[in-house]
């Protein structure tokens, strides 16, 4: 091994120890731009070191964690803890790569495209696989585990269903020929003999009344008052109730 490979394993170990506190300081405070600077600069060191030194697969993983980094460095992307625990399983990965090389001096081979396409994705804007389930989950049903019905409906078709189309019912018609069958007859007020009958009784009476003077007031309005019931009685309006 010689002696730029050791300077470098060396220095990478110290980065690496330190991004431990980083990674918990910065699932407690997402917003912390040292913390996020720093953890960029580890990768940017690794995968410029690594072009230098002809170690492809640890550059190509330390590329992808810088652009997560990157993204969230400029106010891209934000260090939810979906992201921060891709960049954390990253950082895995490079420890691992480092230890073997330690032990070997040589880059051990291996297959890290399904943790590049996740870092990828994330850089991009997308969270991962397993927390943009989780996300989806949550999204569509409360806390009590009912579902969300606005969402399920926007989802099934984007529009609340039109009852007026979903249903199908046969208008129902009134029977308007019933009811005025229901109905009375006019009364035929010009050759009504009874009522004329009751009109001229109602007349002698009051004139009756108007000669005594015994309760003169009293028997007119009572009279007066069986007249309008006998007028009231003849109009056909008000056989309706």
């Amino acid at each position: 091994m010689d002696d730029l490979l050791r300077e470098f394993l060396d220095e990478t170990n110290e980065a690496l120890e330190s991004l431990d506190a980083d990674f918990v300081t910065l699932e407690q405070d997402p917003s912390n731009a040292d913390i996020v600077g720093n953890i960029f600069r580890v990768m940017h060191t690794i995968k410029g070191t690594c072009g230098f030194l002809g170690l492809e697969r640890l550059e190509k993983v330390a590329h992808a964690a810088e652009d997560v980094m990157d993204n969230i460095r400029d106010g891209k992307l934000s260090a939810s803890p979906e992201v921060i625990s891709v960049i954390f399983h990253a950082t895995d990965c490079i420890k691992d790569i480092v230890e073997k090389l330690g032990e070997t001096g040589a880059e051990p081979t291996g297959d890290d495209s399904a943790l590049i396409a996740e870092l990828n994705q994330c850089a991009a804007g997308g969270a991962s696989s397993s927390g943009a389930a989780a996300t989806a989950n949550a999204a569509t049903s409360t806390g009590s585990g009912i579902p969300d019905i606005e969402e399920d409906i926007m989802t099934r078709g984007g529009t609340t269903p039109d009852l007026d189309m979903d249903i199908d019912f046969e208008p129902v018609m009134a029977d308007f020929a019933a009811d005025e069958a229901a109905l009375p007859a006019a009364i035929d007020l010009e050759n009504n003999p009874a009522i004329d009958a009751e009109i001229k009784a109602a007349e002698a009476a009051l004139a009756k009344a108007e000669a005594e003077s015994e309760s003169p007031r009293a028997k007119a309005r009572g009279i007066t008052l069986r007249y309008a019931q006998i007028s009231s009685c003849a109009c056909p309006e008000s056989s309706f109730p």
